[in-house]
């Protein structure tokens, strides 16, 4: 159930799920579109995923995506790329059963569909089976990557 409250000139949205005893009552600011904004432009920077091969998985984004290891073995490896995006690779365990969510992917945006185009001839390429970019929620395409999980590249 969602409510919302006012409270020193700020809106809030309260969540309580009826099914679960209320232990405490929390709340967040409600962010609008133009207002002011407490940390400014905050985006996501750092990303880790488990990966069954973490060599691979690393060559994967070094390749297409022009990540740089800052540093790494085959247990844990560590991509940078120039605007300060920390992906982490951990190997997961062999013992492991777990895969991601069936449409569960993560997304590089770049500026041009040129540039989307171009990555996506050069998948094709080297043998990925990738699909031509579509226009749909925006001009993109989606390949499997090392680790069981999609990457959407668009712009």
């Amino acid at each position: 159930m969602v409510h919302m409250n006012r409270h020193d000139g700020l809106q809030f949205e309260s969540r309580h799920n009826p099914a679960v005893p209320r232990t405490g009552h929390l709340t967040r600011p409600v962010a609008h579109a133009g207002a002011p904004r407490e940390h400014g432009a905050m985006k996501v920077n750092h990303l880790h995923l488990m990966v069954p091969d973490v060599l691979e998985a690393s060559g994967f984004f070094e390749k297409y995506f022009e990540l740089r290891k800052a540093g790494g073995n085959a247990g844990l490896t560590v991509l940078l790329d120039d605007s300060g995006f920390v992906l982490t690779l951990m190997k997961m365990s062999s013992k492991s059963s777990q895969t991601y969510p069936q449409n569960f992917h993560v997304g590089f945006f770049l500026d041009s569909e040129a540039k989307v185009d171009a990555i996506n001839e050069r998948m094709r390429d080297d043998g990925l089976e990738v699909a031509p970019p579509r226009r749909e929620h925006a001009y993109s395409f989606y390949v499997g990557a090392p680790g069981g999980f999609l990457v959407e590249v668009g712009a």
